[in-house]
């Protein structure tokens, strides 16, 4: 099982709390506008294995990380395909890295999974989970969106309904009005949130 699923409920609440922030206040490792840490040769759900660099170059970069056991990353996917959708002919690629530690989360299981739900962005296999340690991520899902340069310009939480388990109307669509904001030439309003969810399942 994994040791998210162990949580207290007192811990995973403590986690869920969302508040506004500066860049830089939730990320032990990288702030708003630092370059992203580059990363190649991880597989993906398409039988390639992938770099950073074929990612950049062309629009925006959106990373988030994930899994297929923790209640916040099943709530949102769906919101996170149809983000994939709207903003796919904007010059916006969707790539999810599953950084999960359960049998479901291994490569063929993805990709039968994605296939089962209808998802259509790529998803990539951070079995180490050296690219997240190395993107300071702490929870699933938690979300990096990377300018044409491979800079930050957004990291933290999809939007204000990621920690509730019934979900509900999205009032603070958080992702969406930074890629809008972008999209626009202009710098989102809120730069960072904070990341919410279930604790990365990290070897110490």
């Amino acid at each position: 099982m994994p040791r998210w699923l162990l949580l207290p409920l007192g811990v995973m609440l403590a986690l869920l709390l969302l508040a506004p922030a500066e860049a830089g206040r939730f990320n032990r490792v990288l702030s708003v506008g630092d370059p992203a840490p580059r990363w190649e040769g991880v597989p993906g759900t398409d039988g390639r294995r992938h770099s950073l660099q074929e990612f950049l170059g062309r629009g925006y970069t959106v990373l988030v990380f994930s899994c297929t056991v923790c209640p916040c990353a099943l709530g949102c996917e769906r919101r996170l395909e149809q983000i994939h959708r709207d903003y796919a002919g904007k010059g916006v690629q969707v790539v999810v890295i599953n950084v999960g530690d359960t049998p479901s989360d291994e490569l063929p299981k993805l990709q039968l999974r994605l296939k089962e739900q209808g998802f259509t962005f790529l998803c990539l296999r951070d079995a180490s989970r050296r690219v997240a340690r190395a993107y300071g991520a702490r929870v699933t899902p938690e979300v990096f969106v990377l300018d044409a340069r491979g800079r930050i310009v957004y990291m933290g939480t999809i939007d204000d309904q990621v920690w509730k388990s019934q979900g509900g109307p999205v009032q603070h669509p958080y992702l969406r009005r930074a890629l809008d904001a972008l999209l626009a030439g202009k710098r989102p309003r809120l730069v960072e949130t904070r990341p919410l969810g279930c604790e990365i399942p990290y070897e110490e």
